[in-house]
């Protein structure tokens, strides 16, 4: 409780007036490991922005299922605080960038969650770059012992407490000083508080078959090093036709082209990642496709790409009408774009006034 009540006094040292830019933090690259018959649960936590800046305090909270870690993980030693190599967490200006790393069991008769908090060790003059991009960084991990690995895990980010107390405003930039190199004076250079905080726990469920989009050497889909499966090691391979595949924010957007036919089992775009089939590409999915960003179909006045969802869909797809026409009669007259249906005949869809198909 000491631990927790320290955590809550430094933020708000820390604060001046509200930051109007967007954060979103979230849960990547989950995976079961079995070390030596001991089961652990481990997740990487990123964090990206509309607008960049140097990153200080922050806090955030994530709630477990007891029967699969047990009661009490921070008490009991079983949830590491992790900030491997390249991580934010993990940064050097001199002096560790980052300190005062304090994890809180918040666990009562129905309620399983732990706090996870830091701040910052030097001044924002001190670090040499903004650290919190338009591109997802790796912030910090997580690792909890199973009790039970049959359990699901059920690990999302808490959004607000049991009386109602929002969690999404626990982000604040650098303190000062500005200019100048040394350690961190928040009473009198505070940073600003970020109250438009965006959490993400649609990945927080480990997939075997998952195989996620980093796009870390560059734009081709075929290409090993720009995925990670399961584990933490860009390379995992392309997707097969038994990956769930999710696409992320990334600072190169991934490209179907080369006359490539990709067939997976599913397919999940993040807000704001982009992907593009270019004229010569196709994708067929077994499964479902879960749009929250961009796909863009292209095509020209001979050829056109190919989205086949056989499952269930949702979210906009873009088609960008290239001049590609279809025959009728022998004589190419119609741009033909349309989802898989069934249920319905040719003749009586084009017989339909409404849908207006020779247009």
């Amino acid at each position: 409780m000491k631990k927790q009540l320290i955590t809550i006094v430094f933020i708000v040292l820390c604060v001046s007036t509200s930051f109007g830019q967007r954060i979103f933090v979230s849960l990547v690259n989950v995976r079961n490991t079995n070390e030596s018959g001991t089961h652990y649960y481990n997740a990487d936590v990123y964090i990206r922005t509309d607008t960049p800046f140097k990153l200080g305090a922050g806090q955030f909270y994530l709630n477990y299922n007891r029967a699969a870690f047990g009661e009490k993980i921070v008490e009991n030693n079983n949830v590491q605080y992790l900030r491997p190599t390249g991580s934010i967490l993990a940064q050097t200006n001199g002096f560790p960038t980052y300190t005062n790393f304090v994890i809180n069991d918040n666990f009562n008769a129905s309620l399983s969650r732990f706090a996870v908090a830091y701040r910052q060790g030097v001044s924002a003059g001190t670090m040499t770059a903004n650290n919190v991009t338009t591109v997802p960084r790796h912030l910090c991990s997580i690792k909890m012992k199973y009790a039970d690995v049959s359990q699901a895990p059920s690990v999302t980010f808490a959004l607000r407490s049991a009386e109602g107390v929002s969690f999404t405003n626990q982000f604040y930039t650098a303190c000062g000083p500005n200019s100048g190199q040394g350690f961190s004076a928040c009473d009198t250079h505070p940073g600003t508080q970020i109250t438009n905080a965006t959490f993400n726990s649609k990945g927080a469920t480990p997939d075997p078959d998952r195989v996620t989009w980093f796009g870390s050497s560059g734009t081709d889909w075929k290409t090993s090093g720009n995925w990670r499966s399961t584990g933490t090691t860009p390379g995992a391979g392309a997707p097969t036709t038994t990956s769930n595949v999710y696409i992320l924010k990334s600072q190169n957007n991934p490209r179907l082209d080369a006359d490539r036919s990709i067939n997976v089992r599913s397919l999940t775009v993040d807000p704001e990642a982009n992907m593009i089939v270019t004229k010569t590409g196709s994708i067929q999915l077994t499964g479902n496709m879960d749009n929250s960003g961009t796909i863009t179909l292209q095509s020209d006045n001979a050829s056109s790409s190919v989205l086949l969802v056989k499952g269930t869909s949702t979210g906009t797809v873009t088609y960008e009408r290239g001049g590609f026409k279809a025959p009728n009669n022998g004589v190419l007259e119609w741009s033909i774009v349309s989802p898989p249906v069934a249920g319905q005949t040719i003749s009586s869809f084009v017989n339909t006034a409404s849908n207006m198909i020779a247009k």
